[in-house]
């Protein structure tokens, strides 16, 4: 008994590190990284953390109170970066430190409308990335983009449908950040098993 613990205690931790060691962080092999943000609905008792414990992601808009997901996920569903913030945030406010996390030189980044700006653009390509991103509807300044590599965007939308599948993370009932981020983390290890 003692041995299977052990062989499941190592493999468990082998797929945890790349998560926690920060020397890790944005070493991978594929081609390109998908952004994508999601709101999750807070349930009443979760909002109630003493003001000792600071800020805990939780935004107040007409919806109530929300907290949102940001995260950057490779083509195979690892999860390489990811941030919690107030519902109330935009998207392209969190994307360029999200980015500057990981190594983009010769990455395409994948992103919707929402991260259609030529701030997160030009850090892209100061970086050395490519830009996936089409243009707002509204937009003054047309970018070209590959529509055929844009489909392939579905894969953070599989992600977060994934993890949302886990009844802690669609709604949040946890009081303090650093919990809901940790079973954030523990859905998305779960889908590397």
């Amino acid at each position: 008994m003692k041995e299977k613990e052990s062989r499941n205690g190592a493999f468990l931790r082998s797929r945890i590190l790349p998560f926690t060691n920060s020397s890790k962080i944005g070493v991978f092999r594929r081609f390109a990284i998908y952004t994508k943000s999601l709101t999750q609905s807070i349930r009443g008792h979760a909002a109630g953390a003493l003001k000792k414990y600071g800020n805990q992601a939780i935004g107040v808009s007409r919806g109530g109170k929300t907290t949102k997901i940001h995260a950057l996920v490779t083509e195979n569903f690892q999860l390489i970066g990811l941030l919690l913030t107030g519902g109330q945030i935009h998207d392209s406010e969190c994307a360029t430190e999200l980015l500057s996390r990981v190594k983009l030189d010769g990455k395409t980044v994948l992103g919707d409308k929402a991260f259609c700006s030529s701030h997160i653009r030009d850090f892209i390509q100061t970086q050395g990335g490519t830009v996936c991103i089409p243009d707002k509807a509204n937009s003054r300044t047309l970018h070209d983009f590959d529509r055929e590599l844009y489909k392939a965007r579905n894969v953070v939308e599989r992600f977060f449908l994934r993890i949302k599948n886990y009844r802690h993370i669609a709604t949040r009932y946890d009081k303090l950040t650093i919990c809901f981020l940790n079973f954030v983390l523990l859905s998305a290890i779960m889908l590397q098993l």
